[in-house]
């Protein structure tokens, strides 16, 4: 008799995987995402082929006793919705990204909670809202960002100095920003909101007070604190006045920003519309994390049929330990936001500033092991966080 059966599902771009560990008694299934997306490819193609690995006819009874959404990209998340919404599925619990709500005012060196992560609070009674202020906190930053990069744009433009000069590849760049604005326009798609985080309003940017602008940028950094959505439309500017060298990389650096916040929202819709449909058949959703360093080891119990975490009872069924994420690694990307934090760094250094979406970093990383196998299970991790 077969003890594991394993399904990886074609998806392109996406991932799906099904495990499966038999004994004699019991089947234990677990659904490691269903992500779709790749052209000619139906939202449903993960939900057509269970069928067959679950070894059941299409209206037989289905069971999958755990569902892990590795982590909130799109294209790890967006078949999980027709599944769980086909009531010819038994499903016994979720594990959904552990991802903080990095637009809620906290403590700096706070700790994340339950109630803290962006899934649990999807799913709460108030859900939708908390949903709709978060995409609006991002979609509200993306445009703010547009006026900036708009000023940029015209003291560039008023100030004619000898791009030849300087080492960057202006047609590239502006492919760059073409690309990041298609992330903001697919972002409101999905929310079926206009476009106006693409086009932001027009700016003065020739009524600057000069006595604002200190001679070392960095003091103003530390003078003022733009954590908590102050943006530094003055000081960017007087830096642009006098260092026109350095628009072009702070315009850079800036879409790439934007870029993040955008996306952002395009993964919390993916997430709220898995959240929404487990909340709707009353299915349990969890998120977890470990703490640095330290494994987490779950064991299933044939009682509730479900992992548990590891206690006293004998080990007969399958152990599942959790290697990541770490609360650490959570609570970086948490504090993320308010962003203005990286539009100061832009302020008072010289540096590129790196892309911050943290869905890839935040990935859940488990091993599985059953009968002296064992199976290692990953969304897009790096493993940063390992110690």
């Amino acid at each position: 008799m077969k003890k594991i059966q394993v399904d990886m599902f074609e998806v392109q771009l996406g991932s799906a995987m099904l495990l499966q560990f038999f004994d004699e008694n019991e089947k234990v299934s677990v659904l490691a995402d269903a992500g779709v997306k790749a052209s000619g490819y139906s939202v449903d193609h993960v939900k057509q082929k269970l069928p067959e690995a679950l070894g059941v006819g299409n209206e037989d009874p289905k069971r999958i006793d755990l569902i892990i959404g590795t982590h909130y990209d799109e294209d790890h998340l967006s078949g999980l919705v027709p599944i769980i919404e086909d009531e010819t599925y038994d499903i016994g619990e979720a594990w959904m990204p552990p991802v903080a709500n990095d637009s809620e005012l906290r403590a700096y060196n706070s700790i994340p909670e339950d109630n803290n992560f962006l899934a649990e609070q999807f799913s709460q009674e108030d859900g939708e809202s908390k949903y709709e202020e978060y995409i609006q906190t991002k979609l509200t930053f993306c445009q703010k960002i547009s006026s900036l990069i708009r000023i940029a744009n015209e003291i560039g433009d008023k100030r004619r100095f000898n791009r030849e000069k300087y080492s960057y590849n202006f047609d590239e760049q502006d492919s760059q920003l073409n690309q990041f604005r298609e992330y903001l326009l697919e972002a409101n798609n999905i929310l079926e909101l206009d476009d106006a985080c693409c086009h932001a309003p027009e700016m003065d940017t020739t009524s600057f007070d000069n006595e604002k602008f200190y001679q070392d940028e960095r003091f103003y950094f530390y003078e003022h604190d733009w954590r908590y959505g102050e943006f530094p439309e003055e000081t960017l500017g007087h830096r642009w006045q006098r260092y026109p060298s350095r628009i072009d990389s702070d315009r850079y650096n800036l879409a790439d920003i934007q870029r993040s916040a955008a996306k952002d929202a395009i993964n919390a819709s993916s997430l709220y519309k898995v959240v929404k449909a487990l909340k709707n058949r009353g299915i349990r959703i969890h998120c977890y994390v470990i703490q640095d360093g330290e494994p987490r080891q779950f064991i299933w119990k044939s009682n509730c049929r479900r992992f548990v975490p590891n206690s006293s009872t004998a080990m007969s069924g399958p152990i599942l330990t959790l290697l990541g994420p770490s609360i650490g690694l959570v609570n970086k990307h948490r504090h993320r936001l308010p962003i203005g934090h990286y539009l100061a760094k832009l302020v008072a250094y010289s540096i590129p500033i790196k892309g911050i979406t943290p869905s890839n970093q935040l990935s859940y990383i488990a091993k599985f092991e059953y009968k002296g196998q064992s199976i290692l299970i990953t969304g897009d991790a790096g493993c940063v966080d390992f110690k």
